[in-house]
């Protein structure tokens, strides 16, 4: 026996001794089989999602999809929507001719999304003064920041300065589509302290060998000065 593989015009000599004859001649036609191919670009998808998987369509086909060899019931469209990494194939049969063609494995994995944490030069200061946060850094990172949980106009590089009391995060992008909440980092503002100086008269003019007598209002440490001079032992709230 001959396996035929190409179109063509077929025939056998059979010999007995000497003797030979020819068979009748079998005219073979090989039938091109459907157009099975791939036509999405990615193959991955981001945690809690899924990524089409596509193959070119025709109304004399019919599809059946596999995942890691097995048959995916109910998978007999064009496209199906993949959530779990494996190797995933379609096999295309021709109604008009009944040849089957079988694709090349899709093989899907799963990204891995952006992690990190926020760094902070302080999170507690005075206020009037500020923090820098800085979000975490990869390759294709897009960020957006958010205050108390509502994003921030404008606020969309890996820094920001952050000068009001309440809670920073970030929500971070990578080249994949993939986000990430990241946790937020809470920033305290102090007070700054009642600086009214009262003086013990209504008048600043003080005879020689008389003082004057400065207070302020309580807190917790106190440093007097004259002009740019420290004056030494001055710590108490009354000068």
């Amino acid at each position: 026996f001959y396996y035929a593989l190409s179109s063509g015009k077929y025939v056998c000599a059979v010999g007995n001794g000497t003797c030979w004859a020819y068979t009748d001649t079998i005219d073979v036609t090989v039938i091109q089989g459907p157009s099975v191919m791939k036509t999405n670009t990615k193959f991955g998808y981001c945690p809690n999602d899924s990524v089409m998987l596509t193959t070119t369509g025709n109304a004399n086909y019919v599809y059946q999809w596999y995942y890691n060899g097995n048959m995916i019931s109910g998978a007999t469209d064009t496209m199906i929507y993949a959530s779990i990494s494996g190797d995933y194939y379609v096999r295309v049969q021709d109604n008009s001719t009944g040849c089957v063609q079988t694709s090349a494995n899709y093989v899907v994995n799963q990204f891995t999304p952006p992690s990190g944490s926020i760094s902070a030069t302080k999170t507690r200061f005075c206020q009037g003064d500020s923090s820098i946060l800085t979000g975490p850094a990869g390759t294709g990172y897009t960020y957006q920041w958010t205050f108390n949980g509502s994003n921030i106009t404008n606020a969309t590089g890996s820094n920001l300065v952050a000068s009001t009391a309440g809670d920073y995060g970030v929500i971070v992008r990578d080249n994949n589509g993939c986000s990430s909440v990241i946790s937020s980092v809470t920033i305290a503002v102090d007070a700054l302290p009642d600086t009214t100086m009262t003086p013990s008269s209504s008048t600043q003019f003080i005879c020689s060998g008389s003082n004057l007598r400065l207070s302020v209002p309580s807190g917790n440490s106190y440093q007097w000065y004259n002009g740019a001079n420290l004056i030494s032992g001055a710590t108490s709230h009354t000068y």
